[in-house]
């Protein structure tokens, strides 16, 4: 069952899994991590994500994960956000 993490404030939530991902992706995403989304584990991902910025909601996911996981593909490899929310884990130890 999925699971949301808790609340850590402006509607951020904090997640034992953050995933992140390619938009090109987004339909690819559920169906390759099925046993993941099915476990105890609480995930994040930008899916819950409303509207307006939504920088800061992912920053914080990723540095208050515990598993980072990025879902690699041809468009994840050649796109600007993959990369800079890779950098922000990189910068954070995540």
């Amino acid at each position: 069952m999925l699971q949301l993490g808790g609340d850590i404030g402006g509607g951020q939530f904090l997640a034992d899994i953050c995933i992140i991902y390619a938009r090109a992706d987004a339909g690819h995403v559920p169906p390759a991590l099925e046993a993941i989304l099915k476990s105890e584990w609480s995930v994040w991902w930008d899916k819950y994500l409303v509207s307006g910025d939504y920088r800061p909601a992912i920053e914080a996911a990723i540095r208050s994960c515990e598993v980072l996981l990025p879902v690699w593909s041809k468009a994840a490899t050649h796109n600007a956000h993959m990369h800079d929310e890779l950098e922000i884990a990189r910068k954070a130890n995540a």
